[in-house]
């Protein structure tokens, strides 16, 4: 028999509400092996239409965990400022002229 896990940073907190109510959580395999994610979890994880989860398989246990977005770790990596868009059609054309030759 296999177990649904959630490894994931907020397993204690999931653990603790579901203690709290005492009651398991379930779901349904539907006929296109789809399910859903228990209301409590989606809430506790912040988890909304089209985020990412990757399944994982380890020792008759499937592991469900979030990816998280890392947009943030780019942060300031991007310098934006002031440009000269006569320069950048030149160097550009430049470019452009040098695949010719």
């Amino acid at each position: 028999m296999s177990f649904l896990t959630f490894d994931i940073p907020y397993t204690y907190l999931v653990r603790k509400l579901v203690q709290e109510r005492r009651t398991a959580m379930k779901s349904t395999i539907t006929s296109k092996f789809q399910t859903t994610i228990p209301k409590i979890i989606r809430q506790n994880l912040a988890l909304s239409v089209n985020d990412t989860l990757e399944w994982t398989f380890d020792h008759g246990k499937v592991i469900v965990s979030p990816l998280q977005k890392n947009f943030l770790k780019y942060q300031n990596s991007v310098k934006i400022g002031k440009g000269n868009i006569a320069a950048d059609i030149e160097l550009a054309r430049d470019l452009r002229l040098e695949e010719y030759r």
